[in-house]
This record gives structure tokens, C-alpha cells and sequence, in this order.
């Protein structure tokens, strides 16, 4: 076996090992959430599609695994060695790795803190921390667009601006909420308000800082996200985003295991298979870039949402696949540590 293939072995066995993908009525911060936005009377999907999470959890395939995506998520954790032994050098680290798990309803939210630290002020702090590469990934967080973005970001009022990836901000988001709202013990892990995105370029070894607080809304009384970049001079430039709740995102999950107990296959979140007259409806409400709209009509890329044309799943969905579920979920332990 060559030396590249016992490597991709390694990372299989140990993702196999540390098996982190499903458990029953179990939903994860970083990778799950999705929240809907109505705005102008449309119903706008943020985040993951709630069809391609009900096969993720019925496991209507077998789990695929990419040495590549791998070998990301092994950079991911090189990154957070550095900051990890950086603040403990300067006496801010506080905790990493912490699991969390709370239940909501009738599921669990079960996710993992990257960092606990202290601020210069002596403020405690959340972090997560990530990486990427790439025009695409540069773009969307360091620089911002100057004409017109190359990937759909509905949930920035001015999609120009660079911004944190709206998955991690609702991954933060949730921390924040646990923080704030479930978190009983620990007086140095209590009162925390901000959470911080640290990401770091692969390429250029740049990083782009982000905070993440939350705000309650007197109206409906639920936390909203809200973000602000850190700037040249020191200090934050606030990030209008479009509205989005934690409690949406819960109940979103709730919704999606209560497909998962019946066995219904959810509805689709993106489309699949747009017409002209759609894609020209999109276009007009700046909801498709004007290049991926004349790529589209010129038949250079599939007529669907970007999502569906990455999606494991598509195949089963276009099919409108149902998964029969063969067991009992586990009851919800409903006391909190």
C-alpha cells in the first residue's frame, strides 16, 4: 500500500474512532442549523436543507469518506494548537474542546467549544476557529465584494460587505444561547456575551476577526444574532444581517425530527430543477447573480440551487426517496448538568 493511501487510512480510522456523525434525536451547532426568512413575502432557506438532513439522519446512504475533506479538518485542528499554546503563553486560555449538550423539546443539541479564553480586559470569551482557502472563501470573509457576489448570502443586507459564513454564525449563535440561558456551573466559564470567529487564510496565513452577540427582541422576546468585523484601526464595524433567531433554529430541528419519527420525507429547501421564468424571477429579486443567471440560461451550469448540485443526496431526492426508520428514537433526558 503506498504511503498516501496508509495516510487516508489513518484519517479514516480515526474520524471512524472518534465517530461524532449521528445519534438519534441528536442535532449539531456546526453543521445542522438552518433558519427561514420571510421577506417580501418569500421564504427564504439559510443554511442546511431539511431533506438532505433527514437522509443524513435516517442514513439513507453509507457514510462517504473524502481524504480531502479529511485533510482540511486535520488543518482546521493545526490552527487551533497554535491559538491554543499562543494564549496559554499570554495567560488568556481558559478551556478547549468543551462538549456541551442540552436538550430542547424532543431532541438533544450536542455540540463542541473550540475555546474558552479571557480578552485583555479579563472578559470571558467564546471562539471558534477556522480555516479555508481560496478566491471564494477570501472573498466572502476578508475582502467583500466590489460589484457583485459570486455565491448567494441572503442573510446580509448588504451582500457586498465581507462577512463570517452564516453556518458558522449560527453555530456561535447556539453556544452564546447555551451560555447565557442553560449554563449553571463553572463561575469562570459564566457571563459570557461575545463569541469570536478567528479565520485564518491557509494561503496567506491572514486572519479576519469577527464578534457574535446576541440581542432579544421586546417584541417576541427571542435572541437574535448579531455580528461586527474587526477593523484596521482596532476597533468593530457592525454587519446588518437579516433576522436570525436561535429559537427558529431549534424549532427547525424539532421539525425535522418529527419527520424523522414518522418516516415523511420534508420537503425540499432549494430547488433542484429551476425553469427560466424562475431563474429570471430570481435574478430580478437579486436573488441569483447576473452570471450564474446568463450561465444557467446558456445551459454552461445545472438550472438548480447551488446547494442541490453539491448534495450527496440528490439522486435520492430527485427520486423523492422516503426512509423507512426501523427503530424506537432514545427518550430525552430532560435534567441539565
Amino acid at each position: 500500500m503506498a504511503l498516501k493511501q496508509l495516510v487516508e487510512k489513518g484519517l479514516e480510522n480515526k474520524t471512524l474512532f472518534e465517530k461524532h456523525f449521528l445519534e438519534q434525536n441528536t442535532f449539531f451547532p456546526n453543521s445542522d442549523p438552518f433558519v427561514v426568512i420571510n421577506e417580501d413575502s418569500n421564504n427564504i432557506t439559510i443554511g442546511k436543507c431539511i431533506r438532505a438532513l433527514y437522509y443524513e439522519k435516517m442514513e439513507a446512504l453509507e457514510k462517504q469518506f473524502d481524504a480531502r475533506v479529511l485533510m482540511k479538518f486535520e488543518d482546521g485542528l493545526g490552527f487551533e494548537k497554535i491559538v491554543c499554546s499562543a494564549l496559554q503563553r499570554t495567560g488568556n486560555f481558559l478551556a478547549d474542546h468543551v462538549k456541551i449538550k442540552f436538550p430542547y423539546k424532543n431532541i438533544r443539541i450536542s455540540g463542541e467549544v473550540d475555546l474558552i479564553a479571557t480578552t485583555s480586559d479579563g472578559e470571558t470569551v467564546g471562539v471558534e476557529l477556522k480555516t479555508g482557502t481560496g478566491y471564494y472563501f477570501q472573498q466572502q470573509v476578508f475582502y467583500g465584494y466590489k460589484n457583485e457576489p459570486t455565491v448567494e448570502r441572503e442573510y446580509i443586507v448588504n451582500q457586498l460587505q465581507a462577512a463570517p459564513i452564516v453556518e458558522h454564525l449560527m453555530q456561535a449563535g447556539i453556544y452564546l444561547y447555551y451560555y447565557q440561558n442553560i449554563f449553571k456551573s463553572k463561575k469562570e466559564l459564566t457571563n459570557i456575551n461575545k463569541w469570536f470567529l478567528l479565520y485564518k487564510d491557509n494561503e496567506t496565513s491572514e486572519m479576519a476577526e469577527y464578534i457574535v452577540y446576541l440581542t432579544v427582541d421586546s417584541k417576541d422576546s427571542k435572541h437574535y444574532i448579531n455580528t461586527a468585523k474587526l477593523n484596521e484601526t482596532g476597533s468593530y464595524d457592525a454587519i446588518a444581517l437579516k433576522p436570525i433567531a436561535i429559537e427558529d433554529i431549534f424549532e427547525n430541528f424539532v421539525m425535522t425530527q418529527n419527520y424523522i419519527d414518522i418516516s415523511v420525507l420534508p420537503p425540499r429547501s432549494y430547488n433542484p430543477s429551476y425553469t427560466d421564468e424562475e431563474i429570471d424571477e430570481l435574478l430580478e429579486k437579486k436573488l441569483l447573480s447576473k452570471n450564474k443567471h446568463k450561465e444557467m440560461k446558456a445551459g454552461k451550469i445545472e438550472k438548480m440551487h447551488y446547494k442541490c448540485a453539491y448534495c450527496q443526496f440528490l439522486s435520492l431526492c430527485l427520486q423523492n426517496k422516503e426512509i423507512i426508520r426501523d427503530e424506537e428514537p432514545l427518550p430525552i433526558v430532560q435534567n441539565v448538568l
